[in-house]
């Protein structure tokens, strides 16, 4: 250990308050000569004639009187003209939410009086040029969502009066400038979405009005420093670098978005101090360690967002002290064990996703509190037991998503109680018995899906009247009978797969009705017939599989319209006759056509594919 007398330690203590002094003078100083050169550098000419009036976007403006330009969302396209810098009375110049196009004409840093420079939602594009440092009494600048590029111009710390500062949503690349530090007024930064890179800029933490920080979907490395000065913090979003060490001083902040920030591992247990905060997202920030009780202390939390990570063990029951919670995710962890009982009381939650985990245990009937879930996702666990006929009471459900467990047992009819659902997918489970024909009752479905279960018998007529059906998947099961002539009201049917069943009949032409479909999958089951001449009109087509039925007659030519096919199989049928040389005009080079009884000659096409044909009926 070192020793010093008194008098040694307060020359020392001197000389760092000296030399910490003379550091922020040169700050200072260095922050004055960039703006004297900025001045000096941009001294437009004087000589030019100052015209009386000027015309802009067809509209005439005194030189003199006018103070403001308000030009926001009203279609206006080309460059910004020049002549905007004869304007150097205004004080605010809105053209947020046109077409704009090119660069911010220099002369825009004649404009000393502007306070306000709003220009985002354009396609404006180039650098941001270093003339705006000359805007000493600018407040507000917006520039979010162009296409500016380059890296930010050290100018902008001239702007000692700037509150706002947006140059969110564009392709900004470089270092966040060390200037930046200068704009002690800012209450709201927003840097994000743009190529940023390098350190978090050291002096940010000067910026001690912040109430409003933003740096996510950028490249920047590091932490900012002393964070726990921006104690007037209530937003702060960041989605790289390293988890700041003061963060839970931060006890104002409401909104913490850090997904994508590395948390070594672990929530810190102090994070139940920051009991004001509404939103918490801690989603892709490599935690493995268990969710910590003090979670449950935030009862203000709104959205909790921990998907995404690695996080082991049980879920803490403590999460059921937050009552005001609307949406908790808990997506692709490593959770384990039941559902906490204390969940089904946070009777607010309108989002509740707990997929891919290991979770496991039952639905229990208590599910029916949480009647504001339209959300609801259990799919990739290990649950098993029943589904509860109390889920029919989620009436407010536009998703369930059960698939990837062990439920088993009936479909409970109550589940057609669900009049706003949209997606019901409970595929790859042990569910058996008749699929439920009150499922026909829930206009709104979009997306059925009730593949490899054990459901049997035939396909409830009642769901051929789900108009707004895009999707339904009810392959690999042991369904049986036919499809009906209904099946052409589906018009909004995108894909629709009935493979690996027992279905019979023929294929109806009203299947013909289904325009938008460009996947249709019935192979491996007992289909008769022929094909119906109207499956030419699936135009969209890309998947067409009939294979292994026993269907019959000649192949279609209305098969030519089918050009976007990518993959056609009729095997294993008992197709014959002669093959149309239409089928060479359908997307697939290749289809399969073997085990079949088609007829010689083969047009060219497909003469290296037909693979194995019963000739003998052929003359």
């Amino acid at each position: 250990m070192i020793y010093f007398k008194k008098g040694t330690f307060f020359i020392l203590l001197l000389l760092f308050v000296f030399l910490s002094c003379e550091d922020s003078k040169k700050e200072d100083s260095d922050i004055s000569v960039l703006c004297e050169n900025i001045e000096q550098e941009n001294l437009f000419n004087t000589t030019d004639e100052t015209p009386t009036k000027v015309t802009l976007w067809g509209v005439e403006y005194s030189v003199e009187r006018s103070t403001e330009i308000n030009l926001s969302y009203s279609q206006l396209t080309g460059p910004i003209p020049p002549e905007i810098g004869f304007l150097t009375n205004l004080t605010t110049l809105s053209l947020e939410g046109n077409s704009l196009t090119g660069s911010i004409p220099v002369e825009i840093g004649k404009l000393i009086n502007l306070k306000s420079l709003l220009l985002a939602s354009n396609k404006l594009s180039g650098q941001i040029p270093h003339q705006i440092g000359l805007l000493e009494n600018l407040t507000h600048l917006n520039l979010a969502l162009n296409q500016f590029e380059g890296s930010i111009t050290p100018s902008i710390g001239c702007i000692n009066d700037l509150t706002n500062l947006n140059l969110s949503f564009n392709k900004l690349s470089g270092t966040i400038p060390l200037e930046i530090e200068h704009l002690t007024e800012l209450n709201f930064l927003n840097l994000s979405q743009n190529n940023l890179e390098g350190e978090m800029p050291y002096g940010l933490h000067k910026l001690i009005k912040l109430v409003y920080l933003n740096l996510s979907q950028n490249s920047l490395e590091g932490s900012i420093s002393s964070i726990g000065n921006l104690n007037k913090l209530e937003y702060l979003n960041l989605s790289s670098g390293g988890i700041p060490s003061e963060l839970v001083k931060l006890v104002n902040l409401k909104q913490l978005y850090l997904s994508g920030v590395s948390l070594s591992g672990a929530i810190p247990t102090e994070i139940g101090d920051m009991t004001n905060l509404i939103i918490l997202d801690l989603s892709y920030c490599g935690i493995s360690d268990p969710i910590p009780p003090e979670i449950g202390q935030l009862i203000n939390l709104t959205t909790l967002d921990l998907s995404f990570n690695a996080i082991q063990e049980e879920i803490p029951s403590e999460i059921g002290n937050l009552t005001n919670l609307v949406s908790l995710n808990l997506e692709e962890n490593d959770l384990i064990g039941s559902i906490p009982y204390e969940i089904y009381n946070l009777t607010r939650l309108s989002s509740l996703i707990l997929k891919e985990n290991r979770l496991n245990g039952d639905i229990i009937p208590e599910i029916k509190n949480l009647t504001n879930l339209e959300f609801f996702d259990l799919s990739s666990n290990n649950f098993t037991g029943f589904i509860p006929i109390q889920i029919g009471e989620l009436s407010n459900l536009i998703q369930l998503s059960l698939q990837k467990n062990f439920f088993f047992g009936l479909m409970p009819i109550e589940i057609g109680n669900l009049y706003n659902l949209e997606i019901l997918d409970a595929s790859e489970n042990q569910l058996s018995g008749l699929i439920p024909r009150e499922i026909g009752n829930i206009g709104t479905l979009k997306y059925l899906s009730l593949y490899s279960n054990q459901f049997s018998g035939s396909i409830p007529i009642e769901i051929f009247n789900l108009t707004k059906l895009k999707t339904l998947y009810l392959m690999d099961n042991e369904l049986s009978g036919t499809i009906p002539a209904q099946i052409g009201n589906l018009t909004n049917l995108t894909r629709i797969s009935l493979h690996d069943n027992q279905l019979s009949g023929s294929i109806p032409p009203e299947i013909g009705n289904l325009s938008n479909l460009n996947r249709l999958l019935l192979n491996i089951n007992q289909f008769t017939g022929s094909i119906p001449s109207e499956v030419g009109n699936l135009t969209y087509l890309i998947l067409l599989d009939l294979s292994q039925n026993q269907l019959n007659g000649s192949i279609p030519s209305e098969i030519e319209n089918l050009t976007n096919l990518l993959n056609l199989n009729l095997s294993n049928n008992q197709f014959s006759g002669i093959v149309p040389d239409e089928l060479c005009n359908q997307g697939d080079s290749s289809p399969t056509l073997k085990g079949n009884r088609l007829c010689p000659p083969y047009p060219s096409c497909i003469e290296d594919y037909v693979g194995v044909q019963d000739t003998s009926g052929c003359d």
